[in-house]
C-alpha cells in the first residue's frame, strides 16, 4: 500500500488569520503552526504505517511547500519540497508516485465561506469560485483530480466545514475535524488531541474498505470565477475559451478534468 499525503496550513489545529501562515514573511505564529502542521503530518504518518503501508509520500503543498520540519517525520517517510509546476499542482507526484490513495491534512474552507477565518481557494485574488454551481474549494478540486486519477481519498482533517464537505462527496471518508470558524475567530480542540485524532481515523480507515472512498467526477464541467477587481477579470479573460460574463466575472466550460486543470494552472493557481 503506497499513500499518498496532501498537507496544506490553514486548516492546521489553531490556525485562525492568513498572515499565521506567514505569507507576510513576518507574523509570530507562523513558526508555532508550521511545527503544528508537522506534528499533524507525522500523526497521519504513522497511522498509515500502522495500518500496513509499504510507503508513504508527503507532498507539503502550502505556499513555499517548504514549511514541514522533516526531522519530526517518521523514518521512511517520503517528503516533497517546494513546487514542481505542474498542472496537479497539490496532488503533483501522486501519478508518478504510483500512490494508491490520498489523503488531506490541514484543509479548509473554500472562497467565501463562514467555516473559517481564512478561507479561500487556491489564492486571495477571487471573490467567489464554483463549479458546476458547486461552491469550490481546494478540497473539492483535489477530491476530483484524485478521482480523475483514479485514487480514492479515504481520510481528511482541517476545519469542521471541510470535513463536513468531505463526509458529503466522499462515501465512507474518514474525517478529523480540529476546529470550528466563528465569525472573524475559530474555537480549537486541543492541539495533542488533533494529533492524536489524526492518527487514529488514517490508522482506522487504512485498515478498512478504504478503496471505496471516491468522489464521484461530474459529467458537466463548468467553473464561474468572480474576481475581486475588474483588472484581473479582464487580464485572465484572454485565455482561449473563457467567457466574460460582467465586470468581474469568468466562466469556462471544460471539455474533461485535464482541461480544468490546465485552465487552473494559467488562470488560478499562479
Amino acid at each position: 500500500m503506497k499513500i499518498y499525503i496532501c498537507a496544506d496550513i490553514e486548516g492546521t489545529c489553531g490556525f485562525t488569520v492568513p498572515t499565521e501562515d506567514n505569507w507576510t514573511g513576518g507574523d509570530k505564529w507562523y513558526p508555532y503552526f508550521a511545527a503544528q502542521m508537522s506534528r499533524e503530518v507525522a500523526a497521519a504518518v504513522r497511522g498509515a504505517f500502522a495500518a500496513g503501508a509499504e510507503e508513504v509520500l508527503v507532498h507539503d503543498s502550502h505556499l513555499t511547500s517548504r514549511n514541514i520540519d522533516p526531522s519530526v517525520l517518521p523514518r521512511g517517510t517520503k517528503l516533497m519540497r517546494g513546487g514542481p509546476g505542474d498542472p496537479y499542482a497539490m496532488l503533483a507526484g501522486a501519478k508518478e508516485n504510483g500512490s494508491e490513495a490520498v489523503m488531506l491534512t490541514g484543509f479548509h474552507a473554500g472562497v467565501g465561506s463562514a467555516g473559517n477565518p481564512s478561507s479561500h481557494t487556491f489564492n486571495r485574488r477571487t471573490e467567489a469560485l464554483s463549479i458546476n454551481g458547486e461552491p469550490l474549494s481546494e478540497f473539492l478540486f483535489d477530491a476530483y483530480t484524485a478521482a480523475y486519477l483514479g485514487l480514492p481519498v479515504p481520510f481528511v482533517s482541517g476545519d469542521a466545514k471541510v470535513c463536513a464537505d468531505a463526509e458529503r462527496h466522499i462515501p465512507g471518508v474518514v474525517t478529523m475535524p480540529v476546529e470550528t470558524g466563528f465569525g472573524g475567530s475559530t474555537v480549537s480542540i486541543h492541539p495533542e488531541e488533533a494529533v492524536e485524532g489524526i492518527e487514529r481515523g488514517v490508522q482506522r480507515i487504512l485498515s478498512g474498505e478504504w478503496r471505496a472512498c471516491m468522489a464521484k467526477l461530474p459529467e458537466t464541467l463548468e467553473m464561474e470565477m468572480r474576481f475581486n477587481t475588474h483588472q484581473q477579470a479582464f487580464f485572465n479573460s484572454f485565455y482561449p475559451g473563457i467567457r466574460q460574463t460582467d465586470d468581474k466575472t469568468l466562466r469556462y466550460t471544460a471539455k474533461d478534468w485535464w482541461d480544468m486543470l490546465i485552465m487552473v494552472h494559467f488562470v488560478l493557481d499562479k
